[in-house]
């Protein structure tokens, strides 16, 4: 996987649906088979992400500013909200260093 991309990976060997046991690992190799279909409806998009940093057992949240150590160069849609009374920075995915980060 390192030689693919640019992201560091961290905790792949975590286990992020106990009942199939699917690792960190699975997803980031499932992302790979089918980045290109992905990539072409993801491009230009600002994404909202529903995240389970503990694995689909636990409460998840939707993502919508840039994650704490997006890295640099991603492409980001900035946009004001009355809801929340500011400026939100949503990522965009056009790329398959940023899909691989987004799966991490």
């Amino acid at each position: 996987m390192v030689e693919l991309t640019n992201v560091a990976f961290t905790n792949l060997r975590k286990v992020l649906c106990p009942a199939i046991g699917i690792t960190g690992r699975d997803v980031v190799t499932y992302y790979l088979q089918v980045a290109s279909r992905m990539l072409a409806s993801l491009a230009g998009r600002a994404l909202v992400v529903l995240r389970f940093p503990e694995g689909v057992d636990s409460l998840g949240f939707y993502g919508k500013d840039s994650l704490l150590g997006t890295p640099d160069g991603v492409k980001l849609h900035r946009t004001h909200t009355d809801l929340v009374g500011r400026e939100l920075e949503y990522v965009m995915c056009d790329d398959l260093d940023m899909l691989l980060w987004l799966a991490r």
